[in-house]
């Protein structure tokens, strides 16, 4: 026996006297086992159970073994590992383990398949091998070879395992797998050299713990006969199997192993594939087949020949369209008797998968199966798929089909691909990487949004028909954001591509497409435009740089020396000086980013600019990877450049003299938010040249009382969209700018900010703009404290349940809310009934899966929430209390009758209001919307502390719109604050009463 696979620990008591010889395939590593994959398999099939008293014994324990390593300790292999073990493997051994595979699925022609047909016809070894773990369609290589005996899994009831990959095999359409055994829950020996599990043994699941029960059956089998070839005990594993109804053959071969009924005197032909049929069928005939019986026995054995084919809805086969030549044969004594099989496809069905079994029998006994299948396909057409970049060459690219066969296909195309697809209305598109080699890598949307597939067909995934996607604003920009996607949909099937733009490639494309008739087509086009973040410029050129994650911006102008130093190690800036001055360096595998960062910063760069030792431009990590393995920014500024430009750059600096023009800009004054939209069809000009009328202008201020990192982002949701994609970028604080938005019919807006240091953040709710307006908005700004809205799901009822989440830190911004991200924050929750205390919990979110009463009843909710003195000069304290009514509803889930309460104070950028001065407070309430227990907002009051909570003095509320105003006297007390304490109510009972420390400074 031979198990090629991670390989063996050769000292485990159920293995170490079964070992002939063991050899390592892989690399640079030992025989040695530390995956544990390979000895787990290994005493599966031979084990001795040593180490257990004999009790977990291996099927075949007295056989001998050979191991071949051919998988890493890591559990992975190259092609070339696993076929010089199995060349290997099949010359010293009759049986050949592989409890391994591929990932995606094979058609049998690849060389591991290809290397499996080769050596069983060569030597006569049986390849025994796993069929993969995918739980879906399409068996893996090498279990795709037509020679394998190709194992699926079942657990110990003969249920297929949900994991266990099933036929038809991809491309050929081939009968497999061809049969199954136990994969489930299978206790073998545990190797000592890995870190899963404890002790001797250890349990686990998979195709790859089937396979070993049949190799060592197999084994048996090959004890008993010693002159039969890997054929014969393949035939006379899977015709003897355990007939499993529930389980077609397509899904488990001819039925679960059963090696005492293998060891029987007749065996036949395991399985006969009658393949694929394809439309139109002009040209199907009746095919035939041969059934060899064989009996080793001494007396001739008269077999009854049944046959039971069914569809995929278990209706039987139309009659006469499988005949046997013969439904009774007498097989002579140590001799064998054919029977021919014909199948005629022309009785079938169209789009039919048609599998089953003939049986043969002797006096009502089941003495031996043979399993069958065969495919009519249903109308279907060939529609070719033809990739070519921008130079005209044939390109690899992944494209999405979508059509009446449902969920999108995400696929891949080298040059040329052809598919067979039913008649139908297609969508066939691709965001393909274009331009790969060059300092000017782009993506570009190509193909057809509608494809109406009524015969052959090819669509042109042609990037040289593209256009150039351009945008033009009136300040100078670039790009800190691209997004490209497109939705489509058809018939409801729908899907919606998005390609967020890496910083490495320049250019976005879009080809023109016809207007669709059927169904919904958008392209769409996102931009973030902002300041450039640096440039270096240098004898009238400006480099194409790119900013390096994990590096610090510089800001301002500044005029550096340029020094080359080489590859940028330790060594190399050992005779510069680089001290204040821009070092040039040329990337090499020799160094990480971080390290050439590192070296420049000890070497005293003010600046590093690596130069890619390719063509393409350059985008690599060079912060700090700490102790604790958190990752932080280097102190150092860092740039990439193409290796186009660079070595320009490169040469300049070695002829000695050069001087960089540097300007950095971490924030930037103004921001641009664009996405330009094109419904039903993508036009030949693809350039979006917005006018200020066309646009939002928001006045936007991010306050802090110091300086603080910052980061926010406005992600655009469209018509389509199920959510926002985007991330957040660096904003230093505090920070005013003047930000352009999209204003488009069907774009929608939703902003989150944050305070980095302190894990706050604040989140805005959807929004849709109107072209033309001109708005304020304030981040961070007093007066903060706890507050429902749409950035945090709000409290809720299910049934008797009550689920409970209060964010505690909401801004002052028109519907914003916010929360310590940092879970669970200083915030405490408790929920009464009455006056009895139900739950107390840490953290902004209480779920109670008591059974409250279904009765109307009043509980009270009460929040305390508190930040860091130290870091806060504001709402350092909250205390808020909600009395509310809920009852049993109708509906699944509804809304619990909260209020919020909104305050608007004008401050400063830091958060202060006027020492000395009366100034106007707003208050407003605001009810979660949809609640059925809200009732109508009737009053409120508000009461002010100068001492921060200690005493209390009423203000006078006016009414105001939809609120009340009030007017404050501050003190004359420079560095003093203002806290509040404030209440609402509505007439059906429910209450709030907020009391916030510190709410507002005062300077």
């Amino acid at each position: 026996m031979a198990v090629l696979d991670t390989g063996i620990d050769s000292g485990h008591p159920d293995i170490s006297g079964q070992l002939d010889e063991a050899v390592s395939f892989v690399p640079g590593e030992e025989v040695t086992d530390r995956h544990a994959h390979g000895t787990h398999v290994a005493s599966t099939v031979l084990g001795t159970g040593e180490a257990s008293e004999g009790r977990n014994k291996g099927v075949a324990p007295g056989a001998r073994l050979l191991v071949g390593k051919v998988l890493s300790d890591e559990g992975f292999g190259q092609d070339s590992w696993i076929i010089d073990g199995m060349e290997w493997a099949a010359e010293n051994a009759k049986v050949v383990n592989m409890s391994l595979g591929s990932s995606e699925p094979s058609d049998g022609t690849d060389p591991m398949a290809q290397a499996v047909n080769n050596l069983s016809k060569e030597t006569g070894s049986l390849f025994v091998i796993a069929a993969g773990n995918t739980g879906s369609e399409g068996i893996g290589s090498p279990g795709a070879a037509e020679e394998a005996l190709t194992v699926g899994a079942v657990d110990k009831s003969d249920n297929l395992a949900w994991f266990s990959s099933k036929g038809p095999s991809f491309g050929s359409s081939g009968l497999k797998p061809d049969l199954t055994a136990p994969g489930v829950g299978i206790l073998a020996a545990r190797s000592q050299y890995t870190n899963q599990g404890s002790g001797s043994y250890m349990s686990m699941d998979g195709t790859s713990m089937a396979t070993p029960h049949v190799a060592g059956a197999a084994a048996l089998l090959a004890q008993r006969h010693p002159d039969w070839t890997g054929e014969q005990l393949k035939e006379a594993l899977m015709s003897t199997t355990k007939k499993l109804e529930h389980i077609k053959p397509f899904e488990g071969g001819t039925g679960r192993a059963d090696a005492v009924a293998a060891l029987g005197h007749v065996r036949a032909k395991g399985s006969l594939d009658f393949g694929f049929y394809d439309w139109p069928h002009e040209n199907d005939g009746p095919a035939e087949k041969t059934i060899t019986y064989t009996n080793d026995a001494d007396q001739d054995i008269t077999l009854d020949l049944t046959v039971s084919v069914k569809d995929a809805n278990d209706t039987d086969a139309p009659a006469g369209m499988v005949k046997l030549s013969a439904e009774k044969v007498t097989v002579p004594a140590k001799g064998s008797t054919n029977v021919t099989v014909t199948l005629d496809p022309n009785a079938g069905n169209f789009g039919t998968r048609y599998q089953g079994h003939i049986s043969a029998s002797s006096e009502g006994e089941s003495i031996v199966h043979t399993s069958l299948g065969m495919i009519k396909e249903d109308e279907r057409y060939p529609l070719t798929i033809k990739a070519i970049d921008r130079d005209g060459e044939a390109a690899s690219a992944y494209f999405y089909l979508l059509g009446p066969t449902g969920e999108p296909q995400f696929m891949s195309v080298d040059g040329t691909k052809e598919l067979r697809l039913p008649k139908g209305t297609y969508s066939v598109m691709s965001m393909m990487d274009v331009d790969t080699d060059t300092d000017h890598a782009g993506v570009a949307l190509v193909g057809d949004p509608e494809v109406h597939l009524d015969g052959p067909q090819t669509v042109m995934l042609d990037a040289r028909e593209a256009n150039e996607i351009t945008v033009d604003v009136p300040e100078e920009t670039e790009a800190h954001y691209r997004k490209m996607e497109y939705f489509r949909s058809i018939d409801g099937n729908q899907v919606n591509d998005i390609y967020i733009m890496p910083a490495v490639a320049d250019k976005m494309y879009a080809a023109p497409t016809e207007k669709v008739d059927t169904g919904e087509f958008t392209q769409a086009t996102r931009w973030r435009l902002a300041e450039p973040l640096l440039t270096i410029g240098y004898e009238g050129k400006e480099l194409d740089d790119i900013p390096q994650a994990g590096s610090t911006l510089l800001k301002g102008k500044h005029q550096l020396e340029a020094v080359y130093a080489g590859n940028g190690s330790p060594e190399d800036y050992e005779k510069l000086d680089v001290k204040g001055k821009a070092a040039i360096v040329l990337r090499s595998d020799e160094l990480t980013g971080s390290e050439r960062a590192a070296a420049a910063l000890t070497a005293g760069a003010k600046l590093l600019i690596t130069v890619n030792d390719g063509p393409e431009e350059l985008s690599e990590w060079t912060g700090v990877e700490n102790e604790d393995f958190s990752l932080s920014d280097s102190p150092l500024s860092v740039a990439g450049v193409s290796g186009i430009e660079g070595q320009e750059l490169i040469e300049a600096a070695k002829s000695g003299g050069l001087t960089l023009n540097v300007e950095g800009t971490p924030d930037s004054d103004y921001l641009y938010d664009l996405v330009d939209m094109h419904h039903q069809a993508v036009p030949q000009k693809v350039n979006y040249s917005p006018k200020t009328k066309d646009l939002v202008k928001i006045n936007s201020e991010y306050k802090s009382d110091r300086p603080a990192p910052g980061a926010e982002f406005r992600y655009d949701i469209l018509e389509h969209s199920f959510a926002g994609v985007g991330f957040l970028q660096k904003l230093s604080l505090p920070s005013v700018r003047t930000e352009w938005v999209s204003a488009q019919n069907g774009t929608s807006w939703y902003h989150q900010a944050g305070v980095l240091d302190a894990q706050w953040e604040v989140r805005q709710p959807k929004v849709e703009y109107k072209p033309g307006q001109t708005l304020n908005e304030e981040w961070f700004s007093p007066v903060v404290r706890p507050r429902f809205g749409a950035g945090f799901w709000a409290p809720y009822r299910t049934g008797n349940y009550l689920i409970i989440n209060v964010p505690a830190w909401a801004d002052s911004g028109t519907g914003h809310t916010g929360a310590d991200m940092n879970y669970p924050g200083d915030q405490t929750l408790k929920l009464y009934q009455g006056d009895t205390l139900v739950r107390e919990g840490k953290g902004q979110a209480l779920y109670l899966f008591n059974e409250f009463p279904a009765e109307k009843t009043q509980y009270k909710l009460v929040s305390d929430a508190a930040r860091d003195a130290e870091r806060w000069n504001t709402s350092v304290r909250t205390h808020t209390e909600w009395t509310f009514w809920s009852e049993k509803q109708g509906e699944y889930q509804t809304a619990l009758p909260l209020i919020s309460l909104d305050y608007k104070v004008d401050t400063d950028m830091a958060g202060n209001s006027t020492a000395g001065k009366k100034i106007k407070l707003d208050l407003s309430a605001v009810q979660i919307a949809d609640a059925p227990e809200n009732g109508k907002i009737k009053g409120a009051s508000l009461e002010v502390s100068l001492d921060e909570g200690k005493t209390w003095e009423a203000a006078k509320l006016a009414a105001k719109g939809n609120g009340w105003s009030a007017e404050i006297k501050h003190p004359n007390k420079k560095g003093a604050s203002v806290s509040l304490r404030a209440s609402a109510w509505d007439d059906a009972g429910n209450r709030v009463t907020q009391e916030i420390v510190k709410a507002y400074g005062l300077k």
